[in-house]
């Protein structure tokens, strides 16, 4: 293995073949979509085709970009069309590097000036153009020669949806055109443009006592009996009433909310079969949630939960939980009343170990508990006779269970990033599996009982590097 530093924040590390790309001390998640792929484009090829050399190549180049104060127009052209040049920058920004800071500011707002209106529409509309990013009174500089206006000559669902976003952020040119707009759309609507405006969260800006006045005039009693999937949108700060209305549904999903928990009036809604949840602030759910029988599918993805929400376990008829990203450290012994389950995500959150009633899962498909920090599985695991795909990356697992060897039906596991020294011997009974990675551990080889199973085809060990 070979380490390049480039600065105090980017490094670049040559480990069994490939070329890794660190931001701080995280991996650069896009790295095979700008640096690797089209690396022969991006920064020309070496005479030598080793991978050595192709390294020194990387090394002398990412030193150079570097020295440039990280200017992305030395980027071939197809990072510069994609976000995936900001990504990395957004990275070494969360590893504190200032200079990384200023390039991502200042080539932003560059691309936003020289933009036309629907190119201007898509930086608005990407995660990057928020109060994460930028302040308020950088915003308000970026926007100060743009006529407002003018994205009303965009379609009406993106037009509500770019002036939503700049009200939330501030700016009240904004707010008084959407407002103004929205009510003429509502009452001159027909019921799909009423939807559109009622799932945009645009009528946030409107009073209760505006709203019922607004519901008088138009009703929407009949339009709720009607639609059984509702997608709440805007920068929602208070949960709207009239979705009380809306007793039919059978979908309903919401992200980017700055919400912390649901109103207790979700319980109400006892057909719903799939709740989106995702990209929110929930830390708790109230327990109102268990009259929610009919639930099948449920996303809480990217939300700030610390404690996994006990009323879940009360929800027996689901088949989907994905709570991936979160912060949950544990998991209660009850959630093994969930026995339904066929997915169940748990990627990225700080789990350190699983209760042993993960076993009750009978049904499950697939599990996902990539980026946590366990150090253990409970034997238990072997339990789950139906599981076709697991994956286990980027934790510290030390071993693996020999139950390991009871899921017949895995046809993929991923263990790379790990510290397995070795496989136990049972996992020669995996005769399903069809792809196995394994880099970034600590083995010297790879036994011969891995190695020959009859369907494994998809693998990331180099035979004969090992």
């Amino acid at each position: 293995m070979k380490t390049f530093q480039i600065n105090n924040y980017l490094s670049l590390v040559l480990k069994n073949r490939r070329i890794v790309v660190y931001a701080g001390k995280e991996e650069y998640r896009n790295s095979r979509l700008i640096f690797w792929d089209i690396s022969e484009h991006l920064f020309g090829t070496a005479e030598d085709p080793s991978p050595e050399s192709h390294f020194k190549d990387y090394c002398t180049h990412f030193q150079t970009w570097a020295d440039s104060n990280y200017n992305l127009r030395l980027l071939h052209l197809n990072a510069l069309d994609t976000f995936s040049s900001f990504r990395l920058l957004e990275q070494l920004m969360d590893a504190g590097d200032l200079k990384a800071r200023k390039a991502f500011k200042e080539e932003f707002a560059r691309r936003f000036r020289e933009a036309p209106l629907n190119e201007k529409a898509s930086y608005m509309k990407d995660i990057y153009f928020n109060l994460n990013f930028f302040t308020r009174e950088e915003l308000e500089v970026l926007l100060e020669n743009f006529d407002v206006s003018s994205l009303l000559k965009l379609n009406m669902r993106e037009a509500f949806q770019l002036l939503d976003k700049l009200a939330f952020l501030g700016n009240k040119e904004a707010e008084n055109i959407l407002k103004e707009d929205v009510l003429e759309a509502f009452k001159n609507g027909d019921p799909p443009r009423r939807l559109m405006i009622l799932q945009g969260g645009n009528l946030r800006f409107f009073s209760e006592q505006q709203l019922n006045d607004l519901f008088a005039e138009c009703p929407i009693d009949q339009l709720a009996k009607t639609y059984s999937e509702f997608y709440l949108g805007g920068h929602m700060d208070s949960f709207p009433s009239y979705l009380m209305k809306f007793t039919n549904l059978r979908k309903f999903s919401m992200k980017h909310s700055s919400f912390r928990t649901l109103p207790d009036f979700i319980g109400k809604l006892t057909k719903l079969e799939e709740l989106k949840l995702t990209y929110n602030h929930f830390t708790e759910l109230p327990e109102s949630m268990k009259y929610l029988r009919s639930l099948k599918h449920l996303y809480l993805d990217k939300n700030e939960f610390q404690k996994f929400p006990d009323v879940l376990t009360e929800l027996t008829n689901l088949e989907t939980l994905s709570l991936g990203w979160n912060r949950l450290e544990t998991l209660p012994e009850s959630i093994g009343n969930l026995k339904n389950l066929k997915i169940l995500f748990l990627e990225g959150n700080n789990l350190k170990e699983l209760p042993e009633s993960v076993g009750d899962f009978s049904r499950l498909k697939k599990l996902d508990l990539n980026d946590n920090n366990l150090k253990e599985l409970p034997e238990s695991i072997g339990n789950l006779s139906r599981l076709k795909i697991l994956y286990l990356g980027k934790n510290s697992l030390e071993t693996l269970p020999n139950s390991i060897g009871n899921l017949t039906h895995l046809e993929r596991l991923e263990i790379f990033f790990n510290r397995l020294s070795k496989l136990p011997k049972s996992m020669g009974n995996l005769n399903n599996l069809r792809a196995l990675y394994l880099r970034d551990n600590q083995f010297n080889n790879i036994p011969e009982y891995i190695r020959t199973l009859p369907k494994l085809h998809e693998t990331d060990f180099e035979i004969d590097s090992l």
